[in-house]
């Protein structure tokens, strides 16, 4: 269960820092559904390797969610949402690939996961062990 809210919450990150780095303003911002589909239909199975290094920088990414949302919490318009989030972008993307990780491979294995209930177990094993 709070692997599954976990990875909620990463995939929600994960999906506005893509919005964020695409340079598209959320009002403006259009679907990326046409690459959504390609992008799990080319994803080649996680490694245990891949496994380790994705539950180490899960780690990482949710400590920084925890603080970005705390700060967002304290927003008091839209820019400075805006600024904190891009900061915090910045953050989730060196925090992912310090761990060997790209982001988009980050984001492959979460959409893996929460498909693949064998995936998400070996996860949180990792997680866990």
């Amino acid at each position: 269960m709070a692997l599954k809210t976990t990875l909620t919450r990463t995939g929600a990150a994960v999906a506005a820092m893509a919005l964020m780095t695409s340079g598209a303003a959320f009002a403006q911002a259009k679907p990326t559904t046409p690459q959504a589909p390609a992008a799990q239909a080319q994803a080649q199975p996680v490694t245990d390797a891949e496994i380790t290094k994705f539950a180490a920088a899960n780690e990482q990414v949710n400590t920084i969610i925890k603080k970005m949302s705390s700060e967002l919490e304290s927003a008091t318009d839209a820019s400075k949402a805006s600024e904190i989030q891009t900061s915090y972008q910045q953050k989730i993307q060196s925090a992912i690939k310090e761990e060997g990780l790209t982001t988009n491979r980050y984001t492959q294995i979460i959409q893996m996961a929460q498909a693949d209930p064998a995936l998400t177990n070996k996860i949180i094993a990792e997680m866990e062990g």
